[in-house]
């Protein structure tokens, strides 16, 4: 079930967006739904009408990002991506009628993937450092171009600078390799060098830490910085570990985690919706979204093996495929097409 109604699903959001303004979805997903949405309410109908929407959070080495607020695994994710980015390729070519130009890369946990993704398609991608390095690009000169109490509209401003356009265009090209990560010209994905076996499959189990003390994939929680007003370590005990690794699937396909791994599932980065904490009021994460709510561990709701059977307590483990969505939120890549 998704958006305002309790009694519409997303197969039926789908399909009323196809009959009433002839946009489509690949899958039945929440990222495509509420991209499609959007698009819609801003009378972009035609943009719509030129994008997939793939949504990423089922895709293994991702789902704890989702999930969890845990680790990203992105070798298991780029060893197991292809066939969903093949399966929009061909329903561009095969339903759309329309080759693929472009692939959008949304969440910020994505950009890694960007270099393997332009090796095996052969197509230009922009992720989140894209928008960065074409901003830092701009600086100098849209700061010239600025005029003191005169009020414009900074987007616009920004993308008809000349230094962004240059940026942009520079990097649309399927050759282009990021140097700083990513899977490198070598074949070589940066920073995973020697993790292999099962300390590869289970890396979201102990946070992305690999047995190399020196070589760490991702820097402890406890570090993590929630921004102002806070400071780094204030996040509570109750913030930093979850239970929704043990879920099986998380950390990778059939497997779970022999014990809490380090994530925010309990304070806004697992299930968000019916709670067994007492303290939660209707909708929410089981502690709160800062872990306000939880004293200690004793007070996280009991992990729920199957929201479908048990929909009071969404401290649960990830539902299957695209009702995944749904439950955790939403991730996603994007196809574009000639209009």
């Amino acid at each position: 079930r998704v958006g305002v109604y309790d009694n519409i699903t997303l197969g039926e959001v789908n399909q009323r967006l196809n009959t009433l303004f002839g946009i489509s979805c690949m899958e039945e997903s929440l990222a495509c739904s509420s991209v499609m949405t959007a698009y819609r309410a801003m009378n972009m109908t035609e943009v719509a009408r030129s994008v997939i929407v793939i949504g990423w959070n089922d895709q293994e080495g991702y789902v704890p990002v989702d999930a969890s607020g845990g680790f990203h695994n992105v070798n298991l994710t780029l060893e197991t991506y292809a066939p969903r980015v093949r399966n929009a390729f061909a329903y561009a070519r095969d339903v759309l009628r329309k080759e693929p130009r472009v692939i959008l890369l949304e969440s910020t946990e994505m950009p890694a993937h960007a270099n393997k993704i332009r090796m095996d398609f052969k197509v230009p991608v922009y992720d989140i450092s894209s928008v960065a390095k074409c901003v830092m690009a701009a600086a100098p000169s849209f700061a010239r171009g600025q005029r003191q109490g005169v009020a414009t509209d900074v987007f616009e401003d920004l993308f008809k600078n000349d230094d962004f356009q240059f940026c942009a265009e520079d990097l649309f090209d399927p050759k282009f390799v990021e140097p700083l990560f990513g899977t490198q010209a070598d074949g070589i994905l940066k920073f995973y060098e020697g993790i292999e076996g099962d300390e590869l499959t289970y890396l979201t189990c102990n946070g992305g830490r690999s047995s190399n003390p020196f070589a760490p994939l991702a820097r402890k929680i406890e570090l993590y910085d929630q921004g102002f007003p806070y400071k780094v370590g204030d996040l509570r005990p109750v913030c930093l570990r979850t239970d929704v690794g043990r879920c099986v699937g998380v950390p990778a396909d059939g497997v779970g985690c022999p014990d809490l791994i380090p994530g925010s599932g309990n304070c806004g980065g697992g299930g968000y919706g019916p709670q067994l904490n007492p303290r939660v009021l209707g909708a929410g994460f089981p502690c709160g979204a800062d872990g306000h709510l939880c004293a200690s561990f004793e007070d996280v709701p009991a992990l729920n093996s199957n929201f479908t059977a048990d929909p009071r307590n969404a401290n649960a483990c990830p539902m299957p495929s695209a009702a995944q969505g749904f439950v955790f939120g939403g991730f996603s890549s994007a196809l574009g097409l000639p209009r």
